[in-house]
């Protein structure tokens, strides 16, 4: 972070953002960094004013966007994730024998395909091994990429536009 930015806080904002930055968390990082909390002055208010504030706020951004740059995480990563996730298919690790009893093999999985998995529990039966597979569901995986994209497939806002005319009838002034 560029020290020139840091010489426009004073010694309280610093400590404001250095918390911040670690924990994501405004209200706890105001107690962090010794405000004095009372009444009006909650630790909620004063660190929406912080976040606000236009010394702080570049800052803060500055920080984060060398934080995705350093670990290469943007959008485009993010949506690759998010697909692979969408066409992880468990029936390609588990198989059915001749005799109806599954069996697993993971050995060609790649790292991404054994993240879709949430959780796996391997049981035996009576009958052979039960396999119980838990798996991100498809839907969530396609809400997540449809929010993230311009394709609007689940677009939460309808926005209209366009002139609107109201008529009153001198009946209902009255009523």
């Amino acid at each position: 972070m560029d020290d020139i930015n840091l010489k426009a806080l004073n010694h309280q904002q610093m400590m404001f953002v250095h918390h911040y930055l670690k924990s994501g968390n405004g209200t706890q990082s105001v107690l962090d960094a010794g405000y004095n909390v009372n009444g009006e002055n909650s630790a909620s208010s004063i660190a929406y004013r912080l976040l606000r504030n236009v010394k702080i706020k570049p800052i803060i951004h500055a920080a984060n966007q060398q934080r995705l740059r350093a670990v290469k995480c943007d959008a485009e990563w993010v949506l690759t994730q998010l697909k692979a996730q969408y066409e992880f298919n468990i029936d390609d690790f588990i198989k059915i024998n001749e005799h109806g009893k599954p069996s697993y093999d993971f050995s060609s999985a790649t790292p991404e395909q054994l993240h879709c998995i949430e959780q796996m529990d391997i049981s035996p039966t009576e009958w052979g091994t039960k396999i119980k597979v838990k798996t991100m569901g498809k839907k969530a995986i396609l809400e997540m990429i449809g929010k993230h994209t311009n394709i609007e497939a689940f677009k939460e806002k309808i926005e209209l536009t366009g002139a609107v005319a109201i008529t009153f009838d001198e009946n209902d002034r009255n009523a």
